[in-house]
Protein backbone atom coordinates (compact mmCIF):
# COMPACT_ATOMS: atom_id res chain seq x y z
CA UNK A 1 0.00 0.00 0.00
CA UNK A 2 1.44 3.39 -1.00
CA UNK A 3 2.31 5.84 1.76
CA UNK A 4 0.10 8.92 1.58
CA UNK A 5 1.77 12.12 0.45
CA UNK A 6 0.69 13.99 3.57
CA UNK A 7 2.32 11.45 5.92
CA UNK A 8 5.42 11.27 3.79
CA UNK A 9 6.12 14.97 4.28
CA UNK A 10 7.97 14.10 7.49
CA UNK A 11 10.62 12.31 5.42
CA UNK A 12 11.16 14.71 2.53
CA UNK A 13 10.46 18.08 1.01
CA UNK A 14 8.30 18.49 -2.06
CA UNK A 15 7.38 21.14 -4.62
CA UNK A 16 4.40 21.52 -6.92
CA UNK A 17 3.97 23.17 -10.32
CA UNK A 18 1.35 22.98 -13.00
CA UNK A 19 -0.33 24.25 -16.12
CA UNK A 20 -3.86 25.40 -16.85
CA UNK A 21 -4.78 24.26 -20.35
CA UNK A 22 -7.22 25.91 -22.81
CA UNK A 23 -9.46 22.84 -22.99
CA UNK A 24 -10.58 23.25 -19.37
CA UNK A 25 -8.10 20.76 -17.92
CA UNK A 26 -5.08 21.17 -15.66
CA UNK A 27 -1.85 19.21 -15.29
CA UNK A 28 0.18 19.42 -12.09
CA UNK A 29 3.62 17.95 -11.41
CA UNK A 30 4.49 16.97 -7.85
CA UNK A 31 8.20 16.56 -7.11
CA UNK A 32 8.99 14.63 -3.92
CA UNK A 33 12.41 14.02 -2.34
CA UNK A 34 12.33 10.53 -0.83
CA UNK A 35 14.75 7.82 0.40
CA UNK A 36 15.90 5.89 -2.66
CA UNK A 37 15.53 2.47 -1.04
CA UNK A 38 11.90 3.28 -0.16
CA UNK A 39 11.03 4.92 -3.46
CA UNK A 40 8.11 2.69 -4.38
CA UNK A 41 6.41 3.26 -1.06
CA UNK A 42 5.72 6.79 -2.22
CA UNK A 43 4.59 6.10 -5.80
CA UNK A 44 0.89 7.09 -6.00
CA UNK A 45 -1.69 4.45 -6.80
CA UNK A 46 -3.26 4.61 -10.28
CA UNK A 47 -5.76 7.52 -10.45
CA UNK A 48 -4.90 8.60 -6.88
CA UNK A 49 -6.07 12.21 -6.29
CA UNK A 50 -3.61 15.06 -5.97
CA UNK A 51 -3.12 16.00 -2.27
CA UNK A 52 -4.49 19.53 -2.71
CA UNK A 53 -6.66 19.26 -5.84
CA UNK A 54 -8.65 15.99 -5.75
CA UNK A 55 -10.09 16.52 -9.24
CA UNK A 56 -6.56 15.93 -10.57
CA UNK A 57 -5.69 12.21 -10.77
CA UNK A 58 -2.29 10.56 -11.02
CA UNK A 59 -1.41 9.09 -14.40
CA UNK A 60 2.38 8.78 -14.73
CA UNK A 61 5.75 9.81 -13.31
CA UNK A 62 9.52 9.44 -13.34
CA UNK A 63 12.40 9.09 -10.88
CA UNK A 64 15.85 10.66 -10.46
CA UNK A 65 18.59 9.09 -8.32
CA UNK A 66 20.77 11.44 -6.27
CA UNK A 67 23.79 11.03 -4.04
CA UNK A 68 23.34 10.30 -0.39
CA UNK A 69 20.73 7.59 -0.82
CA UNK A 70 17.98 10.01 -1.86
CA UNK A 71 15.90 10.39 -5.00
CA UNK A 72 13.35 12.59 -6.65
CA UNK A 73 9.94 11.12 -7.46
CA UNK A 74 8.12 13.21 -10.06
CA UNK A 75 4.38 12.48 -10.32
CA UNK A 76 1.98 13.93 -12.88
CA UNK A 77 -1.71 14.54 -12.24
CA UNK A 78 -4.41 15.57 -14.71
CA UNK A 79 -8.01 16.63 -14.22
CA UNK A 80 -10.86 18.90 -15.30
CA UNK A 81 -11.34 22.26 -13.57
CA UNK A 82 -14.01 23.75 -15.88
CA UNK A 83 -17.64 23.17 -14.91
CA UNK A 84 -18.50 22.43 -18.57
CA UNK A 85 -15.33 21.79 -20.61
CA UNK A 86 -17.32 21.29 -23.83
CA UNK A 87 -17.79 25.07 -23.85
CA UNK A 88 -14.02 25.26 -24.42
CA UNK A 89 -14.03 22.79 -27.29
CA UNK A 90 -12.00 23.30 -30.44
CA UNK A 91 -13.48 22.59 -33.85
CA UNK A 92 -12.21 22.24 -37.39
CA UNK A 93 -13.61 21.38 -40.78
CA UNK A 94 -12.25 20.22 -44.11
CA UNK A 95 -13.62 20.32 -47.62
CA UNK A 96 -12.25 17.80 -50.08
CA UNK A 97 -13.20 15.95 -53.25
CA UNK A 98 -13.48 12.25 -54.11
CA UNK A 99 -13.59 10.61 -57.53
CA UNK A 100 -16.87 8.81 -58.23
CA UNK A 101 -18.55 7.23 -61.30
CA UNK A 102 -20.08 9.87 -63.54
CA UNK A 103 -23.42 8.00 -63.46
CA UNK A 104 -23.78 8.92 -59.78
CA UNK A 105 -23.91 12.67 -60.33
CA UNK A 106 -27.44 14.11 -60.05
CA UNK A 107 -26.82 15.89 -63.35
CA UNK A 108 -26.21 12.69 -65.29
CA UNK A 109 -28.90 11.51 -67.67
CA UNK A 110 -28.99 9.36 -70.79
CA UNK A 111 -31.54 8.68 -73.51
CA UNK A 112 -34.60 6.91 -72.09
CA UNK A 113 -34.37 3.14 -72.18
CA UNK A 114 -30.63 3.01 -72.85
CA UNK A 115 -27.87 1.44 -70.84
CA UNK A 116 -24.47 3.02 -71.54
CA UNK A 117 -22.72 -0.15 -70.41
CA UNK A 118 -24.84 -2.51 -72.50
CA UNK A 119 -25.62 -0.90 -75.85
CA UNK A 120 -24.00 1.74 -78.05
CA UNK A 121 -25.73 5.07 -78.34
CA UNK A 122 -25.17 7.52 -81.17
CA UNK A 123 -25.08 11.27 -80.96
CA UNK A 124 -28.26 11.38 -83.00
CA UNK A 125 -29.95 9.35 -80.26
CA UNK A 126 -28.91 11.93 -77.70
CA UNK A 127 -30.03 14.79 -79.92
CA UNK A 128 -33.57 13.42 -80.02
CA UNK A 129 -33.94 13.30 -76.23
CA UNK A 130 -34.58 17.01 -75.87
CA UNK A 131 -33.20 16.94 -72.32
CA UNK A 132 -30.40 19.33 -71.42
CA UNK A 133 -29.19 16.91 -68.75
CA UNK A 134 -28.53 14.31 -71.43
CA UNK A 135 -25.58 16.43 -72.46
CA UNK A 136 -23.67 14.77 -69.61
CA UNK A 137 -24.17 11.45 -71.35
CA UNK A 138 -21.88 12.57 -74.14
CA UNK A 139 -19.10 12.71 -71.57
CA UNK A 140 -19.45 8.96 -71.12
CA UNK A 141 -19.05 8.51 -74.87
CA UNK A 142 -15.88 10.61 -74.77
CA UNK A 143 -14.38 8.34 -72.11
CA UNK A 144 -15.07 10.55 -69.07
CA UNK A 145 -16.06 7.89 -66.54
CA UNK A 146 -15.79 9.82 -63.26
CA UNK A 147 -16.25 13.21 -61.64
CA UNK A 148 -15.13 14.89 -58.43
CA UNK A 149 -17.77 15.13 -55.71
CA UNK A 150 -17.28 17.76 -52.99
CA UNK A 151 -17.49 16.57 -49.39
CA UNK A 152 -17.32 18.25 -45.97
CA UNK A 153 -16.19 16.85 -42.60
CA UNK A 154 -16.80 18.61 -39.24
CA UNK A 155 -14.69 17.69 -36.19
CA UNK A 156 -14.99 18.47 -32.47
CA UNK A 157 -12.14 18.20 -29.93
CA UNK A 158 -12.77 18.64 -26.21
CA UNK A 159 -11.86 17.42 -22.73
CA UNK A 160 -14.18 15.60 -20.34
CA UNK A 161 -14.01 13.93 -16.96
CA UNK A 162 -15.54 10.64 -18.16
CA UNK A 163 -15.65 8.43 -21.23
CA UNK A 164 -18.47 9.38 -23.66
CA UNK A 165 -21.70 7.38 -23.27
CA UNK A 166 -23.25 8.08 -26.69
CA UNK A 167 -20.95 5.95 -28.84
CA UNK A 168 -24.03 4.00 -29.98
CA UNK A 169 -24.92 6.95 -32.23
CA UNK A 170 -21.89 6.42 -34.45
CA UNK A 171 -22.96 5.41 -37.94
CA UNK A 172 -26.32 7.20 -37.83
CA UNK A 173 -27.83 10.49 -39.00
CA UNK A 174 -27.55 13.12 -36.25
CA UNK A 175 -27.64 16.86 -35.69
CA UNK A 176 -24.13 17.72 -34.40
CA UNK A 177 -23.91 19.68 -31.13
CA UNK A 178 -24.07 23.43 -31.77
CA UNK A 179 -22.75 24.81 -28.46
CA UNK A 180 -20.55 26.75 -28.42
CA UNK A 181 -19.68 26.33 -32.11
CA UNK A 182 -22.27 25.22 -34.63
CA UNK A 183 -21.27 23.34 -37.78
CA UNK A 184 -22.21 24.89 -41.13
CA UNK A 185 -25.94 24.57 -41.80
CA UNK A 186 -26.51 21.78 -44.35
CA UNK A 187 -27.97 22.82 -47.71
CA UNK A 188 -31.62 21.87 -48.23
CA UNK A 189 -32.01 18.09 -48.42
CA UNK A 190 -28.61 17.32 -46.87
CA UNK A 191 -27.68 16.16 -43.35
CA UNK A 192 -24.83 14.92 -41.17
CA UNK A 193 -23.69 11.38 -40.36
CA UNK A 194 -21.86 10.70 -37.08
CA UNK A 195 -18.89 8.86 -38.57
CA UNK A 196 -16.55 8.40 -35.63
CA UNK A 197 -15.51 9.09 -32.05
CA UNK A 198 -12.24 8.38 -30.24
CA UNK A 199 -10.96 9.19 -26.77
CA UNK A 200 -7.90 8.88 -24.59
CA UNK A 201 -7.82 9.04 -20.80
CA UNK A 202 -4.90 10.39 -18.79
CA UNK A 203 -5.58 10.70 -15.08
CA UNK A 204 -8.80 12.63 -14.65
CA UNK A 205 -8.91 13.93 -18.24
CA UNK A 206 -10.61 12.20 -21.16
CA UNK A 207 -9.67 13.81 -24.48
CA UNK A 208 -12.48 13.28 -27.01
CA UNK A 209 -12.46 13.64 -30.81
CA UNK A 210 -15.68 13.42 -32.84
CA UNK A 211 -16.26 13.46 -36.59
CA UNK A 212 -19.36 14.25 -38.65
CA UNK A 213 -19.66 13.98 -42.43
CA UNK A 214 -22.04 16.02 -44.54
CA UNK A 215 -24.12 14.06 -47.04
CA UNK A 216 -24.44 14.73 -50.74
CA UNK A 217 -27.64 15.98 -52.36
CA UNK A 218 -30.68 14.09 -51.09
CA UNK A 219 -29.16 13.30 -47.68
CA UNK A 220 -27.99 10.04 -46.17
CA UNK A 221 -30.25 7.07 -46.88
CA UNK A 222 -32.81 7.04 -44.05
CA UNK A 223 -33.35 3.30 -44.42
CA UNK A 224 -29.68 2.64 -43.74
CA UNK A 225 -28.68 5.41 -41.34
CA UNK A 226 -31.66 6.24 -39.13
CA UNK A 227 -30.98 5.48 -35.46
CA UNK A 228 -33.33 2.65 -34.35
CA UNK A 229 -33.60 3.78 -30.74
CA UNK A 230 -35.91 6.36 -29.14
Amino acid sequence: MAVSIKNAQLLRTWEDSGAILPDGSAEFVLKQRVPWNQLFLYVPSPLQPHPDFPALLYYDGEVQHEKGGMGNLISRYRGIFASDPTLLEQVDGSISTTSEPIETTPKFAGPPGTDPDASPVTRSDIATVGNALANNYTKKLRGIDSFYRTGFVWRRHYAASAVPTYTNLVGYIVIPPSTPYAPPTPPAGQNYLFTGISWRQQGGVVTVDEEYQLSGPGGWDIDLYTYPGP
